[in-house]
């Protein structure tokens, strides 16, 4: 309980982060360094990462509640996954499409044309990203996620043996991997053209190289903490698989947060201070 009640306070923490981020980059959305990173795009991974914090902290939720109402339990189990799935989506995609956009304008800049225009890549990201949507809206009414109880074993894992609440349905293997082939998808595409846009160093395009770290970084993280769920899963730990899953979330925010916005944003923010204080000093 302790440590969930911790992960909700970074979790919450977080919210703020992505929050303040959002609102200076809108405040600024003027500004050349902060065009560069397309405004539009940006607001669809700071909605994405809001939808990552709102999953990760209905799972720490989750999985801290001993004796939690199944009505509750369930909807939480049916709505926290869609929120995750479909964050990342929106983050992976739209970093996807900015990495493809840079990969197109220095193979063949002739050819650019109305579907690489930020508002183009929108709708791209969004009708992709939708795919979430049409699995979850076979998934519930097919093969509804349902309360359930297991028991975690001492032998299994250096644990208590208690009794747990768990989301359980019949095929739940072929509806999350069926939402996983994307994400893996997207990561491999991702790192296609974090390899062929690597060597770009104009000016202009610096961002690049915080795309491909993101890339690189994401894929090893995602891949690490869903192998951590799977074995977890496996040894009948579910508690500790689901909390994993809400570290996922709230990690790849985090990474999101870190890489493609903090490190752009508050060095422009520590130009414009400088800047007033300048003029400040002036007058």
């Amino acid at each position: 309980l302790a440590l969930s009640v911790v992960t909700l306070i970074i979790l919450f923490v977080l919210v703020v982060l992505v929050t303040v981020n959002l609102v200076f980059m809108l405040y600024y959305r003027k500004d050349s360094g902060i065009k560069a990173i397309s405004p539009l795009l940006s607001c669809v991974i700071m909605v994405g990462c809001y939808f990552e914090c709102i999953a990760a902290i209905m799972l720490i939720v989750q999985v801290s509640v001993a004796d939690p109402p199944k009505l509750g339990f369930t909807v939480l189990c049916n709505f926290e996954l869609f929120f995750g799935i479909f964050g990342m989506y929106l983050i992976l995609l739209t970093a996807l499409c900015r990495l493809a956009r840079i990969f197109r304008i220095f193979h063949n800049p002739t050819s650019l044309g109305l579907l690489w225009k930020d508002k183009s890549i929108f709708f791209i990201v969004l009708a992709i990203s939708n795919y979430a949507t049409i699995i979850f809206i076979i998934w519930i009414p097919v093969d509804v996620l349902k309360f359930s109880t297991s028991i975690t074993y001492a032998s299994s894992f250096p644990v208590y043996a208690e009794v747990i609440g768990i989301c359980s349905c019949q095929y739940f293997w072929i509806w999350l991997g069926s939402l996983c082939a994307l994400v893996v998808i997207i990561l491999v595409a991702l790192i296609f053209f974090a390899v062929q846009t690597r060597k770009i160093k104009k000016q202009s395009f610096k961002d690049t190289k915080k795309i491909n770290i993101f890339a690189f970084i994401m894929t090893i993280v995602i891949a690490v903490f869903f192998t951590i769920y799977q074995v977890l899963t496996q040894l009948g730990i579910y508690h500790y698989a689901w909390f994993v899953l809400g570290l996922l979330f709230a990690t790849v925010c985090l990474i999101t947060q870190s890489v493609l916005f903090i490190s752009k944003m508050y060095p422009l923010l520590y130009n414009k201070i400088k800047e007033h204080k300048n003029s400040f000093s002036f007058i």
